[in-house]
């Protein structure tokens, strides 16, 4: 069980990257950009094809966080996570080809092993891989199996039992999610203006009471009735009591 003195402590301190051994995280520069030893972009560059590039390339260390940590603008790095070594090698040469040595067929050593250990704890606890900036966010693709995964989670959990190492170091090492712009919605042409909405609190329109609508629709009928006597024909020669004129 890892405790406060594996991070906490003068060589993890003191750590270097690169080491005698290589890089151990990025930035690595790539001092063969737009070189590339084959016509086709998709001809996969095998280790014979990127064995000779016009400028020396750089050594990685196989003691590294499985993340393409080659530079692509400044300080910026790549950022593609890859599962094993051989695929994060492979992902290079095709990526970025004549950036790296071709890696050593001699197994790692126990020097190499306790200084890439130092050099990407020192990278995890004193934020660089949390601040670092990446192309392609490697926050939720990184393996499981990575070091810097396994230093991260594991700075954070002395940090929530350790308040000596939190308020020296923090409490946060895995990286945090990028934010991304909220989207602005657009505005369609020729759109129909808005209906105004009535505000929250208006009084409700007036309606006419009942005895005042029972009123009018009594005038109404009254109207109605002597409209209709006023259009009747009166025939002179009928006397009011309804009998005939002399003859």
């Amino acid at each position: 069980m890892n405790t406060t003195l594996d991070f906490d402590n003068p060589e993890v301190a003191a750590a270097i990257n690169p080491s005698a051994y290589g890089y151990h995280h990025g930035p690595i520069p790539n001092n063969n950009i737009g070189w590339r030893p084959t016509i086709d972009p998709k001809e996969a560059i095998t280790t014979e094809l990127n064995e000779s590039p016009p400028v020396p390339p750089e050594r990685m260390s196989g003691v590294n966080g499985l993340v393409c940590d080659i530079a692509v603008n400044g300080t910026q790095m790549c950022g593609t996570c890859c599962a094993s070594q051989m695929a994060l090698r492979r992902h290079i040469r095709q990526a970025h080809p004549g950036a790296l040595e071709n890696p050593s067929k001699a197994n790692t050593g126990f020097e190499e092993k306790i200084a890439g250990e130092n050099a990407l704890k020192h990278w995890v606890l004193y934020l660089g891989w949390r601040q670092a900036r990446y192309l392609h966010e490697p926050k939720n693709k990184i393996s499981h199996e990575s070091p810097i995964w396994r230093y991260a989670d594991v700075c954070e959990m002395l940090a929530s039992i350790d308040k000596g190492f939190k308020d020296k170091f923090g409490d946060t090492f895995h990286r945090q999610d990028a934010m991304s712009a909220p989207v602005t919605p657009q505005k369609r042409k020729n759109a129909a203006p808005a209906t105004p909405k009535k505000p929250k609190n208006a009084a409700p329109a007036k309606t006419r009471s009942s005895s005042r609508r029972g009123r009018g629709k009594r005038m109404s009928s009254a109207h109605a009735k002597n409209s209709t006597l006023s259009d009747e024909v009166v025939d002179p020669n009928n006397d009011l009591d309804g009998e005939g004129a002399d003859a």
